[in-house]
């Protein structure tokens, strides 16, 4: 079974991995921090990092685990779930717990930044542990066309959607808007 080891103050290892937010917050922290919540002050993903998969054991062990300064940590979704960017109740809000409603809980640029439309959300990164250098290049994820953020007008991001627990049945959203995954030449 895997460990949690802490780096520092904002950084843990897990399973081969490196796990902090983008804004580099302290993971046992209970103090709330905003990611920004405007296109205008969006943040760069660091080199080398990815945003966190949507996976029962991260969720379980990374994001339910720890506050992470913050109620809610944001994951990535290949299913598509949430659009793609599904939130997470952190220790400090509902632990495991899927929150909000169907719109995706991060965002990003046409230059590639980052930003959550909501504020105390925190968008959890990842990176591998080996320091071996990626033959791969990092893939980004793009909207399939800019129509996309204006799918959704609902601002229903108070209540977790139904209080699903993720042991449980998972909830299924059909959403208009998918996100798709492109790799850099």
């Amino acid at each position: 079974m895997p460990t949690i080891e802490p780096l520092d103050a904002t950084t843990i290892t897990y399973d081969g991995w490196e796990y902090r937010t983008m804004m580099q917050t302290e993971f046992s922290s209970s103090d709330l921090t905003c990611h920004p919540n405007s296109e205008a002050n969006a943040l760069a993903m660091p080199d080398g990092y990815e945003v966190a998969p949507d996976d029962d054991d991260i969720i379980d062990s990374i994001v339910a685990t720890f506050p992470w300064e913050t109620h809610v940590t944001v994951l990535y979704s290949p299913s598509g779930l949430c659009s793609g960017y599904p939130a997470y109740g952190t220790a400090a809000f509902y632990p495991g717990e899927i929150w909000g409603d169907s719109q995706a809980k991060a965002r990003i640029t046409s230059d590639g930044r980052w930003w959550t439309p909501w504020t105390c959300y925190q968008i959890l990164i990842r990176r591998s542990v080996s320091t071996a250098p990626s033959t791969t290049p990092a893939p980004t994820y793009v909207a399939p066309d800019d129509s996309c953020a204006d799918d959704y007008t609902g601002t229903n991001d108070s209540l977790p959607l139904g209080r699903v627990r993720r042991h449980g049945s998972r909830p299924t959203v059909d959403v208009p808007c998918r996100w798709r995954r492109r790799v850099r030449a």
